[in-house]
């Protein structure tokens, strides 16, 4: 089967849960024998045109470019790009992932024509009219795969006339062959890893350890990765007097997660969003740390709350405090919640059985094809 994969960046220098679950589905389905073939953006950094990135082959375009531009010329020209691309690969399907920057070159009847589309929504669902670029590429989709059974209800109340074509594909990464490390305990390490953007909230876990700092907590931080709200964050670090305390080491490439998460001993995630999934939880859970979260989208079915971690409300900076709290405080819990979030994420998130449930999809979708085309004939 061939397979033409749409994502909006594909392990950029400011890569995400995204991409990284991108890249791992992408060499099992081509280990399987699909042929695969990507398109995506560019950043700054990242040639344009064809070219393999360890077995993956992918064109990247400048689709940011493009719309940035308001220039027709420049979006047909890209537009242009995708149909050639179409003509050239002939894919049996498209899977396309989320309504983002990329997405309007791929709405059925355009460049890609009325090939057999799979759509995977990794945001949030907004419950807007049937004009909107999401529901635009909801209804076009032949299948709706959604990663969390909150983002599946959610979908559910928005798009209810879409039901039937919905289903619910669990994130999953591969298991790491790193093992854990024992828990630093002295002094103990917190650590936030992620793209710094508002709505991951990543100021709100500075004040959360400002608090700890004043309740006399001794303990580090380590706020890990890259993006729009970096400068603004080292700077209320240093204005709430822990430049000493809290280390920035800036990006970290998807090979060393896991070893990034071993120097911890718990995992903050403070989003304000509705996370979809958020596959951070999951990487703490492989490396058997507890994480400590805002309940909000589909974080509560990563984290077991009192089991695998600690959730509290969105945007309460003394719940998290007094969640990390407990837990710096209680070693034997925080050891007990180590090996529940390691076997609960064994049970739970098979990295197997997220690809086959992805090839039973895609089955399902040319199968589909075939059965139109014999009533046509």
């Amino acid at each position: 089967m061939r397979l033409l994969y749409q994502c909006n960046g594909f392990l950029l220098s400011t890569i995400g849960g995204v991409e990284v679950l991108s890249y791992h589905l992408l060499k099992e389905l081509s280990r399987r024998g699909y042929e695969v073939l990507v398109v995506t953006g560019r950043d700054q950094s990242d040639p344009l045109g064809a070219q393999t990135f360890e077995g993956v082959d992918l064109v990247r375009l400048d689709f940011d470019y493009a719309v940035a531009s308001r220039n027709l010329v420049v979006l047909r020209s890209v537009k242009t790009a995708v149909a050639e691309l179409v003509d050239r690969f002939r894919p049996d399907i498209l899977h396309l992932n989320d309504a983002l920057t990329s997405s309007f070159c791929f709405l059925r009847g355009g460049a890609t024509g009325n090939l057999r589309r799979v759509l995977t929504l990794h945001s949030p669902i907004r419950p807007v009219g049937k004009d909107g670029l999401q529901a635009r590429l909801a209804a076009d989709a032949d299948r709706i795969v959604m990663v969390s059974q909150a983002q599946y209800d959610d979908a559910v109340a928005a798009m209810p006339a879409l039901r039937g074509k919905m289903s619910m594909i669990p994130n999953a990464l591969p298991w790491p062959d790193l093992s854990p490390t024992d828990l630093p305990l002295t002094p103990p390490v917190l650590l936030c890893i992620g793209r710094m953007r508002s709505d991951k909230g990543f100021d709100l876990a500075i004040r959360m350890f400002a608090r700890l700092r004043d309740r006399g907590v001794v303990a580090k931080f380590v706020v890990a990765g890259d993006g729009p709200e970096k400068a603004r964050l080292e700077a209320l670090a240093r204005g709430l007097g822990l430049a000493e305390d809290v280390d920035f080491p800036g990006w970290v490439a998807p090979d060393r997660v896991g070893a990034m998460i071993n120097t911890s001993t718990v995992v903050v995630m403070p989003s304000r969003w509705p996370e979809p999934f958020g596959l951070v939880a999951l990487q703490a859970a492989q490396m058997g740390r507890p994480v400590v979260a805002c309940s909000v989208g589909g974080l509560p079915e990563v984290v077991e709350h009192n089991q695998t971690g600690l959730l509290v409300a969105a945007d309460d900076e003394q719940a998290m405090a007094d969640a990390v709290e407990r837990l710096l405080s209680d070693v034997s819990l925080v050891e007990r919640m180590s090996e529940r979030a390691r076997q609960r994420a064994r049970d739970r998130f098979s990295f197997p059985a997220l690809v086959d449930a992805y090839e039973q999809v895609y089955a399902e979708t040319q199968a589909s094809a075939a059965v139109e085309r014999d009533m046509v004939g």
